[in-house]
């Protein structure tokens, strides 16, 4: 992991769409960042593009609740968890397994509180707020229903309670942050994620089994669909 290559990670978000055959679809939108082995640092965790207005975690925050219908803006971890650091198990379905946090779940708000109160970015940093992500798809313990409806219920009750508990919108805004009346208009609709009946055309274009044209910044697309055996 510490030798993984960003790059195609640092300017386009993807997207995961979980749904199934009810109907109901729920959109994330994600940025994906991997630990240097070598620190137990995320180096590129607040980024900004050269000349961009906001730094990553904003943009991704903008850019997913502002879209029609609204994406959870997360991030997924890439990570090492040595013994000890990740102390933390938020799992009530598994035995606790350091491992699972290999692939983990971050929401984008918190990533902006560790930039916005000095910058930080290691995984000691990280670790209070991380979830594996398995628990995103794996969880009947908050909610029920399909898949969509069920991971809208973990992340509502998990990242998006913790979030709304403890905002932080500062005023006057730091530079390249969201300014204040803009996030609290945002966190409106992230209270509440909103599984939709219908995707975007172009992950209804791929499930349709063909080449779907992207929008320019996304780089990617995954689709998870429950099987028909799933309650």
């Amino acid at each position: 992991a510490g030798g993984w290559d960003e790059a195609i990670f640092t300017t386009a978000d993807w997207e995961m769409w979980l749904g199934g055959r009810t109907g109901s679809w729920l959109g994330l939108r994600i940025q994906a960042k991997a630990v240097d082995l070598s620190s137990s640092q995320f180096p590129h965790l607040h980024y900004r593009t050269k000349g961009a207005p906001l730094f990553q975690s904003d943009t991704l925050i903008r850019s997913a609740l502002a879209a029609n219908p609204p994406r959870v803006p997360l991030y997924v971890l890439y990570t090492y968890a040595p013994r000890g650091i990740l102390t933390a198990w938020p799992c009530g379905s598994y035995r606790r397994e350091t491992s699972l946090f290999g692939c983990s779940l971050a929401s984008a708000f918190k990533v902006q509180v560790l930039r916005l109160t000095g910058g930080k970015r290691s995984l000691a940093d990280l670790s209070p707020h991380l979830l594996p992500w398995h628990c995103l798809v794996c969880c009947c313990a908050y909610s029920h229903g399909s898949l969509a409806e069920r991971a809208a219920g973990y992340l509502r009750a998990t990242l998006i309670t913790a979030d709304i508990e403890h905002p932080t919108l500062a005023e006057p805004a730091p530079e390249g942050s969201l300014d204040a009346q803009e996030l609290a208009e945002l966190l409106q609709s992230y209270r509440q994620p909103r599984v939709s009946e219908r995707p975007p055309e172009y992950v209804l274009t791929l499930l349709a089994g063909r080449e779907p044209e992207l929008p320019i910044d996304i780089s990617a697309i995954l689709v998870m669909r429950q099987g028909e055996e799933a309650a």
